[in-house]
């Protein structure tokens, strides 16, 4: 494999200084060797050398002339020709001296690299073309969601489909509150979330270095072929080779990182460098604090979940942007039943019909279908008020003084009206769109309210917590509503909203579950027990408590038979029967049924090649290789792309590994 003059010389520096390296440079030196042929025997040369440690005679000065005499227009012209190709595009670097001629390797490399650096007419064009070679790496790049303002380079993405570059230098920031999903070619899935600062600052065939300065990414990073991700933040280097993590900035100074699957090397830049290996399930903190690593807890799962989809979601990463706007502004979005986020959102949803639902606290919700199958389409909307509130005039006792009371009227001033309270003010608010001072009127109306009017006002004052990202605040208060009004519908419905904002948005699952069970253990049939009931197995199964999910999809199968909820419950067991009892059979009835019952969702994805891999390990070959063909004709850029294909490679290639090679 050919490699840039850069690269090769900056690894044969590297060697010659190794032991000053640090993990990070060293572990860049190491993979370096490994896929170029003449530096590693460059280097074995040079190792040689260094072991034998032979008696040199001295040179004399007559043949210390001749050497200099023929080096030195060598190198220069070297230097011009560096000089001249800043102008050419990318120039691979293909050595002229033979694999087999070690000692030609030794000598070339001790001549180009340990003089060049010396001279000061050759240092600066190497360093230029050392720059110049690196910025002509560029990777596509692949919007999926995009929640709020996301701006790269710049400008927003424009386009049907959603794509833009990845260079040396590309920048993108998301507005604080927002949200930016994106697949970097088949190399790594990236999510950003709230006021991020984000960028590349190194990218060659091997290495993607990616500076985030504020806020959080979670990746998704496939390391196959030997390549390697970095991270940088303000004080701390975090290197991949292949898994699922997060990272965050923390305003008041320091740095998060947390694993899900695989392991990272996290690298301190606070006084010595310091590296701690980081496994999935561990969260770390920079600066190392007296815990060192500990589990991640339930905040950072459902954050991860929220923005890189590891569980359940119905965002695809193939099919058509729909972008969502219209008024008012921040209206929650709900495809097919789930949550996506709120306006202005574009998100990837799968071809075919999509039910959604717009709604927005105070107004009527829309609800509607997507039938179109076009590359990109907009959903722009208008939501009407849930009803209009206007002042109340009462009768007057006679006409005389009815036209005395509103003789002011006639100079264009609104009759005032005594019964105009808080929350109809803040119903007014709504209808207008500003969340806020609805807000602040039915915080007031919550303490100068009483009875029924106190239990409408919390309702309201809790949708609109939830409108604008104070989830807490919105479980807490849905909490007050249901113990006002103990043993009715109204306290049910605000159970099943706590369950809800404490597993999506919380990830306090303790909470949701109890929050369910209260649901469920109503004596009242709540419309939502269905949901309930899954939403209490899916707890289960994102808790890792694997058996007790499969015992709960079991019950729940049985109970709810041909509900709502049940291709995606068939979904999860057919995952459970796979990972946990190895059951393959029982497990592809249960994958190829939720197929049949949603061939286009995102999630179709996972249950074929969950399909494939069933077959492969009941001693199915040519089953396997079937399912396979099938995945990659209907998802060629799915994310188990790298994965069907190693699992084909397995079949055929007896040789091959399969275990050793699926992370």
């Amino acid at each position: 494999m050919s490699r840039r003059r850069s690269e090769c010389g900056r690894a044969m520096r590297d060697f010659l200084r190794q032991d000053s390296l640090d993990a990070v440079r060293r572990g860049r030196l190491e993979l370096h060797l490994r896929r170029c042929d003449i530096c590693r025997a460059a280097a074995d040369g040079l190792t040689v050398i260094a072991g034998a440690r032979p008696k040199m005679q001295p040179i004399e000065d007559v043949h210390s002339a001749r050497i200099y005499d023929r080096l030195i227009p060598a190198v220069h012209e070297i230097a011009v020709d560096l000089a001249s190709a800043k102008k050419k595009p990318t120039r691979v670097f293909t050595p002229i001296f033979g694999l087999g001629a070690a000692a030609a390797a030794v000598v070339a490399v001790v001549v180009v690299v340990g003089l060049l650096p010396d001279s000061q007419e050759v240092a600066s064009p190497v360093a230029v073309q050392a720059d110049q070679t690196i910025s002509e790496i560029t990777h596509n790049a692949t919007m999926d969601r995009c929640e709020g303002t996301a701006i790269v380079d710049g400008r927003k993405i424009g386009g049907a489909d959603g794509s833009f570059a990845v260079r040396l230098g590309t920048e993108i920031a998301v507005n604080d509150g927002g949200r930016f999903n994106f697949r970097i070619g088949h190399v790594a899935r990236v999510a950003l979330v709230g006021d991020t600062r984000w960028r590349i600052s190194n990218i060659t065939e091997d290495l993607m270095e990616m500076e985030l300065d504020m806020g959080r990414i979670a990746v998704e990073f496939d390391g196959s072929g030997g390549r390697m991700l970095d991270i940088r933040t303000p004080d701390s280097i975090v290197r991949v080779r292949g898994t699922m993590f997060m990272v965050e900035v923390v305003p008041n100074g320091g740095t998060q990182v947390s694993v899900f699957e695989g392991r990272v090397d996290v690298v301190s830049l606070r006084g010595t460098n310091r590296t701690v290996e980081l496994t999935g399930g561990k969260l770390v903190s920079i600066p190392f604090s007296r815990e060192g690593v500990v589990d991640i807890g339930d905040g950072q799962r459902a954050l991860a979940g929220e923005i890189i989809d590891l569980e359940d979601s119905f965002v695809a990463t193939a099919g058509r942007l729909v972008h969502f706007d219209g008024s008012p502004r921040r209206v929650k979005v709900e495809v097919e039943g789930r949550l996506l986020g709120y306006s202005p959102l574009t998100v990837r949803l799968p071809d075919g019909p999509v039910q959604y639902r717009l709604s927005s606290p105070g107004m009527e919700p829309l609800e509607s279908r997507l039938a179109h199958e076009q590359v990109g389409e907009s959903v722009s909307f208008e939501l009407a008020p849930a009803a209009h509130y206007q002042p109340v005039v009462t009768a007057a006792a006679d006409r005389h003084d009815a036209q005395k009371k509103h003789k002011r009227s006639a100079t264009g001033r609104a009759t005032t009206n005594k019964r105009w309270g808080l929350i109809e003010r803040a119903h007014a608010a709504m209808t207008a769109g500003d969340i806020p001072f609805a807000i602040d009127l039915l915080e007031r109306a919550a303490v100068a309210s009483s009875g029924d009017r106190l239990v409408n006002g919390l309702s309201l004052l809790a949708e609109c917590y939830s409108s604008v990202g104070r989830f807490k605040d919105a479980a807490d208060t849905f909490d007050r509503v249901s113990g006002l009004v103990m043993g009715t519908k109204v306290a049910q419905n605000s159970h099943y909203e706590v369950g809800r904002l404490s597993m999506d948005r919380l990830g306090d699952f303790g909470r949701a579950r109890a929050a369910f069970t209260a649901y469920l253990a109503s004596p009242l049939e709540g419309d939502l027990k269905e949901a309930a009931y899954f939403s209490l197995c899916e707890l289960d199964g994102r808790e890792g408590a694997h058996r007790e999910a499969l015992h709960c999809f079991n019950n729940f199968l049985r109970t709810f038979p041909g509900g709502y909820h049940e291709p995606n419950a068939r979904l999860w067991r057919g995952a459970l029967y796979q990972d946990v009892l190895k059951r393959w059979a029982d497990a592809e009835r249960d994958l190829m049924a939720f197929i049949h019952a949603k061939p286009r969702h995102p999630r179709a994805e996972e249950a074929r090649y969950r399909v494939a891999l069933g077959r492969y390990h009941a001693d199915d070959k040519r089953g396997s290789l079937r399912m396979i063909k099938e995945y990659l004709s209907e998802h060629p850029d799915g994310q188990y792309r790298v994965r069907a294909l190693r699992l084909k490679r397995a079949i055929i290639d007896p040789d091959f590994s399969l275990q050793s090679n699926l992370k």
